[in-house]
């Protein structure tokens, strides 16, 4: 297929005559190139510009249909001697993820990516974080998440009101937690959304990793547009910062004294600045990849106060995550807990994983199987994408409507049990 698609851009070089006419007709056409392939898939075709001429190699970065755990990373391929470098595959018509070119000199790759650096996870991980301080965006696609560009199949699904003109009548009110048990401090932010209700009655939803939230995704005005549209009720929102990499992983997975924090002296914190339900059957939990493993377990330890659980992409491998075809049992610990006890719980829990995670699609089904067989009402979901904010984002409104529409339903859904074969690829890592 690459051989095919280098000889049709070959061609359509010598038909421009020049590169900057070639340029200009793809940039008029706009990138990626998304053509049909049939059996509902599509050619899926990303080209950079090579300006100056000048790189030794050019990696490419797509969330899901790449893998930077490889021993090989992905790279680009140039047409002759142009600027022309490209990379194309077929996939489904309903992926979703974003991408990133880097360019690199010789140099970066002898000390980046030398023979065997994939043998261990810091190799692996160091490799990655180097090469991403060389990304660029995709010049000639004006969709942009962060500094990468947004690739979307002609059927990947609507993900409403994220890319509407949203507005904020007031901004998320910023705090700083203080907190005496945990020994730390960090930013949180309480946004009231927009809606008129009594106000004690007010669902009260936790929003974990807060910063990407407030910063790299703003739900505040999407849920205010929801809230708009009668799709959600009028709540308060609780943004909880997750710290540097070091304390996010201490906190996050399975560590109860984090939420007996959060109960004790964040949620009465929160309490002075807005008025909500105490109620555990209108309070969510929300979280994605080690945020989606602690909102189960803040629901499981604290049922009296977490009731509804968003997780998605939850990292129910830990405490022993794949490594090389290596892994540990499927659920982990979330797994045993659940297995230590055959008493009913009363929470329900909305689940979403990508199919493009490796081993999280098992454990997550694994999860929401054991959940069932607790008599929790589970909704599980797997979309077309990756581990990353661009798929997470439209799931978790869409779970809170969920959560929140249906309160008290006693009503189960089955579960999409759909293709659940294991796999022995590497897990994406937890980031």
């Amino acid at each position: 297929m690459l051989e095919d698609v280098e000889s049709q851009l070959r061609t359509e070089l010598i038909a421009a005559g020049s590169e900057d006419v070639f340029w200009t007709g793809v940039s008029r056409a706009g990138l990626p190139r998304i053509e049909p392939s049939g059996d509902s898939r599509v050619r899926v075709t990303f080209l950079w510009r090579d300006a100056a001429k000048n790189p030794f190699r050019v990696y490419f970065d797509a969330s899901s249909l790449t893998d930077h755990h490889a021993e090989d990373l992905t790279v680009m391929t140039q047409v002759d001697d142009s600027g022309i470098w490209f990379w194309s595959t077929e996939i489904t018509r309903t992926w979703r993820g974003t991408y990133c070119f880097m360019p690199v000199a010789e140099d970066v790759v002898r000390t980046l990516d030398p023979p065997g650096v994939a043998a261990t996870r810091e190799g692996v991980r160091t490799r990655f974080l180097g090469l991403l301080e060389h990304a660029v965006p995709d010049e000639n696609n004006i969709r942009r998440f962060g500094r990468e560009s947004i690739a979307e199949m002609p059927d990947a699904p609507v993900q409403r009101w994220w890319d509407d003109d949203t507005t904020l009548d007031s901004a998320p009110r910023k705090l700083r937690w203080h907190s005496g048990s945990l020994g730390n401090s960090r930013d949180v932010w309480i946004h009231e959304t927009v809606g008129h209700g009594v106000s004690s009655e007010r669902p009260l939803v936790i929003v974990l990793d807060g910063r990407r939230w407030i910063d790299e995704a703003p739900l505040a005005p999407v849920l205010d547009a929801a809230v708009r549209d009668d799709a959600l009720p009028p709540s308060v929102i609780l943004f909880v910062d997750s710290g540097d990499g070091d304390m996010r992983s201490r906190e996050l997975p399975c560590h109860r004294p984090f939420w007996e924090a959060v109960v004790d002296e964040l949620i009465p914190l929160a309490a002075h600045e807005a008025s909500f339900t105490s109620d555990p059957r209108r309070t969510v939990v929300s979280g994605q990849s080690f945020g989606g493993l602690a909102s189960l377990f803040a629901a499981l330890e604290f049922p009296h106060r977490f009731g509804l659980v968003a997780s998605q992409s939850g990292s129910f491998w830990w405490p022993i995550m794949s490594h090389r075809g290596v892994r540990g049992p499927l659920g982990g610990r979330v797994a045993e807990m659940l297995t230590a006890s055959s008493d009913a719980l009363p929470i329900r829990v909305v689940m979403d994983v990508g199919v493009h995670e490796g081993d999280m699609q098992a454990h997550n089904h694994r999860v929401a199987t054991l959940l069932r067989a607790r008599g929790v009402t589970v909704d599980y979901h797997e979309f077309d994408g990756g581990h990353e904010t661009l798929c997470w984002r439209g799931g978790l409104t869409s779970a809170l409507i969920t959560l929140l529409e249906q309160t008290g339903d006693s009503a189960d859904e089955e579960c999409d049990d759909e293709d659940h074969e294991e796999r022995d690829d590497s897990e994406e890592d937890d980031r």
